[in-house]
């Protein structure tokens, strides 16, 4: 699988209040590449961490909902 579609189905699968644990079980990609990518879309200023209780929740920046709005009409297109 290549970086592009693992980026839009990450994003597809990004909604606000998930943790990187949750997201590693939707997509059943490892932890250590979620940290890359993450630590990527994060320096992208695609999304935010911010700290709840014990853990770290994946919050998406305007700019993040932006490209995750691009990426759906960009994957319904493929698929119809």
């Amino acid at each position: 699988m290549n970086l592009i579609s693992i980026t839009l189905r990450v994003l597809k699968n990004l909604d606000d209040g998930l943790n990187q644990s949750q997201l590693n079980k939707r997509l059943t990609i490892t932890y250590d590449y979620m940290t890359k990518l993450l630590k990527e879309f994060k320096e992208a200023g695609l999304i935010d961490l911010i700290k709840v209780g014990h853990n770290r929740v994946i919050k998406l920046t305007p700019k993040g909902e932006q490209l995750k709005e691009l990426a759906t009409q960009f994957n319904n297109l493929l698929t119809h």
